[in-house]
């Protein structure tokens, strides 16, 4: 066989936006979740070497902390199955990061069996079909299995626990029981003459709306990215991004590079790689492979059949995903973050003129602000005491090209803001020049009355000849202001 798993664990993460104006807002959409999911944790990784200030992000006695994080309790976490009832998967845990700035991530872990890990192609098409949420139809058609049991009434006077499935469905039938999409596990029958059958009953179910229907009571609540459920226009996550942790060996360095890209993108054999792994990666030891896309990362450690440390790196399996999958969520918030930023400049950018230009600079600026604090609070230079976990966080930082982004996305904000500011002052000028002009009209009405006067008094007397000639050069001067004030607004205009 090309490629082993000898353990994998699949995480899936499904980024959302939600309204949070202010700290009352946040507390009541913490209160929400709560109330519909679980219970609240202070999310806090196994034993690490992440400082302190990163342990306590998410810590719910911690004021200045970015987040709060809930756990999704169990009982409500689906046990699935294909329609085919060749493959299982079970969702063993999930929880929802809420960040104050009003992005949240929705992550679940999901177990499948051996009938899926044990085949690479198989495995490849549950990654590819597992990741889409909003699409109905693809390669494994899931339904949630629920634990049920149906009871009745026996003559059988002594206590029995049947198991085979035949002698099941025959005392179904005759108790009435209606087996279609059920599958019989036992039947107990009780020395009072009370009995049940324990079966598990199938429904459909769907990804992308389960998702919705746990986060639906939040105000505002929209996916990113999301599509639209046809029949109620209800908004559904569009792609789950992965997260992965992997043992395996490979029979050569093309299986392994196969291995690695595909499970990191989620595509199947569709696909075609182009791109060197090995070149791309990042290597803190010799046989680990951190590997990361938009689509998301993963950890890969390669074994041989003499690999000493192989109980090690099973024991610490768990360790490490909670561990960097906290970088993951923090790299997460900052990247889409940002994207939340861009759009709402992108809104601002439309309105640039008319009775608005005021509120649009003041929510310029406020969104200036709210970057400069968002950035201040919410990224780190560094997250660890020891070099490869900053070496992975930073990695991670590089190919959502966060720097990158938050600097064109500043930048852009800045330009935009500075054109409002042009604008207003230009405004604020014009209006100036107005108020100036009438001023000056008055100011040039009051001495031409005043010379027209003189003329009047002293145009027919001899001993007033010279205040007369005041007079007539009094409204010529008058004349020649006002026609060069006439001449500078029609030149103001013409700009």
């Amino acid at each position: 066989m090309a490629v082993k798993v000898d353990r994998i664990m699949l995480r899936y993460f499904v980024p959302f936006g939600f309204e949070c104006k202010d700290e009352k807002m946040f507390d009541n959409a913490v209160d929400m979740i709560k109330s519909r999911v679980g219970s609240e944790e202070n999310k806090k990784s196994p034993q690490n070497d992440f400082y302190k200030n990163i342990n306590e992000l998410y810590n719910k006695d911690n004021p200045s902390g970015i987040g709060r994080h809930i756990s999704v309790k169990n009982d409500i976490l689906p046990s699935l199955i294909s329609k085919d009832k060749s493959h299982k998967a079970d969702i063993k845990k999930a929880g929802v990061y809420l960040h104050r700035n009003g992005l949240g991530v929705f992550w679940y872990e999901v177990s499948p069996d051996e009938s899926i890990t044990e085949n690479t192609d198989t495995l490849y098409e549950f990654q590819s079909s597992f990741k889409e949420l909003a699409i109905y139809k693809n390669s494994f058609l899931w339904q949630k299995a629920e634990k049920r049991k149906f009871e009745f009434t026996s003559e059988t006077g002594s206590k029995k626990i049947i198991t085979d499935k035949n002698d099941i469905e025959e005392l179904a039938k005759a108790s009435g029981f209606e087996t279609e999409n059920k599958t019989l596990e036992k039947a107990v029958i009780l020395e009072n003459g009370k009995a049940f059958i324990e079966y598990s009953e199938f429904s459909e179910f769907h990804q992308g709306l389960w998702i919705y229907n746990l986060l639906k009571n939040l105000k505002g609540l929209h996916f990113i990215p999301e599509r639209y459920k046809k029949e109620t226009h209800e908004p559904i996550p569009d792609k789950a991004l992965l997260c992965n942790y992997s043992l395996f060996s490979a029979d050569s360095d093309d299986d392994r590079m196969d291995y690695i890209f595909r499970m990191t993108s989620g595509y199947n054999k569709n696909y075609s790689r182009v791109e060197d792994i090995d070149k791309n990666a990042l290597r803190p030891f010799g046989n680990v492979w951190w590997y990361a896309k938009k689509e998301g990362i993963g950890q890969y450690v390669l074994i041989d059949g003499t690999e000493k440390n192989l109980d090690f790196h099973r024991r610490l399996a768990l360790e490490r995903m909670e561990n960097y999958c906290l970088l993951y969520v923090l790299v997460l918030q900052q990247h889409y973050s940002l994207i939340e930023y861009s759009e709402r400049i992108g809104k601002l950018s439309a309105v640039m003129k008319g009775r608005k230009q005021k509120d649009n600079l003041r929510e310029m600026r406020k969104c200036s602000e709210d970057m400069n604090v968002f950035f201040m609070k919410n990224t780190f230079p560094a997250v660890s005491h020891i070099s490869h976990q900053n070496d992975v966080y930073k990695y991670l930082k590089e190919i959502y090209q966060i720097n990158e982004f938050y600097d064109e996305t500043k930048n852009g904000l800045l330009a935009v803001t500075d054109m409002v500011e042009k604008y207003h002052s230009e405004k604020s000028s014009d209006r100036l020049f107005l108020y100036t002009i009438i001023g000056a009209f008055f100011v040039f009405a009051e001495t031409f009355v005043n010379s027209a006067t003189i003329v009047s008094m002293f145009g027919k007397e001899s001993e007033g000849t010279a205040l007369w000639w005041a007079g007539v050069l009094g409204i010529m001067g008058v004349s020649v202001v006002m026609a060069f004030v006439i001449w500078l607004i029609w030149k103001r205009c013409k700009k």
